[in-house]
């Protein structure tokens, strides 16, 4: 697994996918991670952190974390199945 070393702004972030995904039904805001993440009805839809994106993909296809830009998340050492980092 690939150690991030760019680094962005989490708020710039969290200001770019709130206007992205705009007003949705059962859309909240949550600080977690060092971050700001976005949760669609109590689940992790997206989030920032200063390694930048952060987005729920599905588990059962492992094609999201090999795109561009892409690298599978991992916290504490530990990999997140289901979520990808992304540029």
């Amino acid at each position: 697994m690939a150690v991030w070393e760019q680094r962005s702004d989490p708020a710039v972030g969290a200001a770019r996918l709130r206007k992205m995904l705009g007003k949705r039904a059962g859309l909240t805001e949550k600080p977690m991670f060092g971050g700001m993440c976005f949760l669609l009805n109590g689940n992790i839809l997206s989030g920032t952190r200063k390694q930048g994106f952060m987005f729920r993909v599905d588990p059962a296809d492992e094609t999201a974390a090999g795109l561009p830009g892409a690298e599978p998340v991992a916290m504490c050492g530990r990999a997140m199945r289901g979520f990808c980092w992304a540029k």
